[in-house]
């Protein structure tokens, strides 16, 4: 509406709110990474897209359209289909993906290898593992360097 493409009743009629300030087209089939996409605009552009997201914007395929996008920000306002996480990230955690925040790849199988169960991370770290360039070393070394991170294991 700001930038005068629609007007409220355009709005209200052939659109949905997913969240505030966010909508989509009336019975549009989101993808993983449309979820991604929405939540970061949710954040007003300040979260980090983060486990399923962040796999999403790197280019798994793999991720199912039911799960709730996940960012990784400060604030705790909870909102429907959208994980928030707190985390610390250091700068070299973060990249940018189509203009959107996200963890890097090493990061992103840290945090899926440490929650959901055993089975489905090594199922999701290989998916993530075959649309990247990630090294296994440098999530070694994020493993090395988050110990007492809750889910974290080190061999």
């Amino acid at each position: 509406m700001a930038a005068g493409t629609v007007t409220r009743y355009q709005l209200s009629t052939r659109y949905e709110m997913l969240h505030r300030d966010v909508y989509v087209s009336r019975g549009a089939a989101l993808t993983p990474k449309d979820r991604a996409v929405a939540a970061w605009v949710w954040s007003r552009r300040r979260g980090v897209a983060a486990g399923l997201s962040a796999a999403a914007l790197h280019g798994c395929e793999w991720i199912d359209a039911a799960l709730p996008a996940e960012l990784n920000q400060a604030s705790k306002h909870k909102t429907a289909h959208i994980l928030l996480h707190s985390d610390l990230l250091s700068d070299s955690e973060i990249c940018c993906v189509d203009g959107i925040r996200a963890t890097t790849p090493a990061r992103t199988a840290f945090d899926l290898g440490r929650r959901r169960g055993v089975t489905m991370a090594v199922i999701r770290i290989d998916a993530l593992l075959q649309v990247t360039d990630l090294d296994l070393a440098h999530v070694q070394a994020l493993v090395d360097s988050h110990r007492g991170t809750r889910g974290a294991w080190s061999s």
